[in-house]
């Protein structure tokens, strides 16, 4: 029985990552159907350079680049790779991710929602930081992720401030501080760029932006307070959304870690 299961296991992801290469055919063929560039997001990161990341597009237009410095340290070696095979692993890495999620037949179903597919074919990161909201309930240190990516959204790694589990928060809070450190030590003009980005872009979004970022994240730390106390991980992507920079409607694609997190006790 064991063996069984384990080759229709086998056999689930083998499909699952066939039809996948239909999904992504369909929309190399026919990119317009998202309604955005193909690629957009995926293409703003390949293309930023790390001698000069912050110098784009400004904030919402095509092309612009926005997260701290450690995301592209870290990520360097993936933007020397040519476009094609770049985008290419981006995308599978997009699917297997939301695989892993909410399982392989499940994830195939998704990709019809618009925001999802949209998600997948823009090459944006909520996926990702999906995979790590789950993951850093258990690997705290996993938050630095999504602290050092969208920042606005490390509100949610307060989960463990609110339980009490002081060990957590501290691991939390000092790789991420840990991986701010040896960023500046190695890029110190990067940081320096990127606060004088984000000082140039708050300034053209306005006041009321400002004002409803800082609205929204309150409500996402009051959230995070409730799932807390609680101890109901299943909201935590919902005060993960609401907290996000620019609350664009791939963004809920967090939401697909709550089976996840739905199972855990």
């Amino acid at each position: 029985m064991t063996r069984d299961r384990d080759w229709a296991r086998i056999a689930w992801w083998i499909g699952a990552a066939g039809l996948a290469g239909v999904w992504v055919t369909l929309l190399l063929l026919q990119p317009d159907v998202i309604g955005k560039p193909f690629g957009v997001d995926a293409m703003a990161y390949h293309s930023a350079s790390l001698s000069d990341p912050y110098s784009g597009p400004k904030v919402g237009l095509p092309g612009a680049y926005l997260y701290p410095p450690p995301f592209i340290q870290v990520l360097t070696p993936l933007w020397l790779l040519p476009w094609e095979p770049f985008i290419a692993l981006w995308l599978a890495l997009e699917l297997v991710a939301l695989a892993w999620l909410i399982g392989p037949a499940l994830a195939l179903l998704v990709l019809a929602i618009p925001f999802v597919l949209a998600e997948v074919a823009i090459g944006n990161v909520h996926l990702f930081m999906a995979v790590a909201l789950v993951l850093g309930l258990r690997q705290p240190s996993t938050w630095a992720f999504i602290a050092l990516t969208k920042p606005t959204v490390g509100v949610v790694g307060t989960w463990h401030l609110f339980r009490g589990e002081w060990r957590h928060a501290g691991l939390a809070i000092v790789t991420t501080l840990g991986v701010i450190a040896i960023s500046v030590l190695v890029g110190f003009d990067l940081w320096v760029a990127w606060l004088d980005r984000m000082r140039g872009d708050t300034g053209t979004a306005g006041p009321a932006w400002m004002i409803s970022l800082a609205i929204r994240v309150l409500l996402a730390l009051v959230i995070v307070w409730f799932a807390a106390r609680r101890r109901r991980p299943i909201i935590l992507p919902v005060a993960a959304f609401l907290a996000l920079p620019i609350p664009w409607a791939e963004g809920l694609t967090l939401l697909a870690a709550i089976p996840r997190l739905a199972r855990i006790r």
